[in-house]
């Protein structure tokens, strides 16, 4: 029995369709996107979509993105910009924080990533707005979508939604002491088939304390976008009015990286030709 026929029936006896995202490892293209205020935050090359956003409240925010290889991927709108502020402060040497744990252990940021995060834009608005990253005219296929959201001041919802489900998210936050980053990520915690990450409890209704945390970063992976779709980010945040008014609790960005896998079917076609195989494995076997 061939390794393929080995495979198949295996795969069949378990009774499950692995997703068609993991037919392919392979990456077709990243987008690398790096929100910031001025040079200080804009890492050396031209693979970075490098978007500086003034605080202009009420302002929307429009601008053509391209991958790592120059070739345009669609456009990013950003929504809702009120009471907003970008912070240089996550970088070694901004309390306990060093080269090792910018990001978390066994997380490898594309190059450039430690110029991308040292700032981040954030918003201080309430609850019932929050700030939105519409990224439209994507091409048919499975992407993954990797975000750091940090700031060095310890009062940090990092709620983060996505509007696509995904096969899995693994996702790490940071927690603050004094009012400043711990200098120590979370172990990995993983989701499947899920949309949301909130690891302070945010949306949970933890609206009113301060000092939730620092930073989370957040890995979705496995979602299947149509031709000419779009990809929405809704980040979440507190005002001090929220929650009796303790509370001032922002989301944050630093940077993102959008990654599209290499061809692969869609999930319709990809049952087929799963089936497909299947059925010339099983003719195989009674002729052998």
């Amino acid at each position: 029995m061939n390794i393929l026929h080995l495979s198949i029936l295996s795969l069949l006896s378990s009774g499950t369709l692995l997703p068609a995202a993991q037919f392919s490892s392979e990456t077709e293209w990243e987008c690398l996107i790096n929100f910031q205020r001025d040079a200080t935050g804009t890492p050396s090359g031209n693979s970075w979509n490098n978007l500086s956003l003034v605080a202009t409240p009420g302002s929307t925010f429009n601008q053509s993105i391209h991958n790592s290889s120059g070739t345009s991927v669609g456009t990013l709108t950003t929504t809702t910009l009120v009471a907003t502020g970008v912070g240089p402060d996550w970088k070694p040497g901004a309390s306990n924080l060093t080269d090792g744990n910018l990001l978390p252990a066994g997380i490898s940021g594309p190059a450039g990533y430690e110029t991308a995060a040292i700032q981040s834009f954030w918003n201080a608005n309430s609850y019932a707005n929050p700030t939105t990253i519409t990224i439209t005219g994507l091409s048919a296929g499975w992407y993954a979508l990797d975000v750091l959201g940090a700031r060095n001041n310890g009062n940090l919802a990092g709620a983060m939604s996505l509007s696509a489900s995904c096969d899995s998210i693994t996702y790490y936050s940071m927690g603050s002491t004094g009012g400043a980053a711990s200098g120590t990520w979370s172990a990995a915690s993983t989701l499947a088939n899920a949309t949301t990450v909130d690891p302070f409890g945010f949306i949970g209704g933890n609206h009113s304390t301060s000092n939730n945390g620092s930073a989370v970063y957040a890995s979705f992976q496995g979602f299947y976008i149509e031709d000419g779709g779009s990809l929405t980010l809704t980040m979440y945040s507190s005002s001090n009015t929220e929650g009796g008014g303790v509370a001032n609790n922002n989301s944050a960005l630093n940077y993102m990286v959008l990654s599209k896998y290499g061809a692969i079917p869609e999930p319709a076609t990809a049952s087929l030709c799963l089936a497909g195989l299947a059925s010339m494995a099983f003719r195989r076997r009674r002729n052998a």
